[in-house]
């Protein structure tokens, strides 16, 4: 269970919930309390865009400047 004191946004909120449900099942379950804080925290200083997660270019995609 994770407690936030303040308000948070709708949108943030939304954001947060769709972020969190995508990362959860890659999580360990000691985990999630202290990544979905991180999540609310984020989305308050930064709105819903600071809490949007993209994943990482693989490797092999990556372009190189040769």
């Amino acid at each position: 269970m994770v407690s936030v004191a303040g308000n948070v946004s709708v949108p943030v909120t939304l954001t947060v919930v769709t972020e969190f449900a995508g990362l959860k099942p890659r999580l360990r379950e000691e985990a999630a309390p202290t990544v979905l804080k991180g999540l609310l925290d984020m989305g308050i200083a930064d709105g819903p865009k600071g809490v949007r997660v993209r994943p990482a270019s693989p490797v092999g995609g990556a372009r190189c400047g040769w």
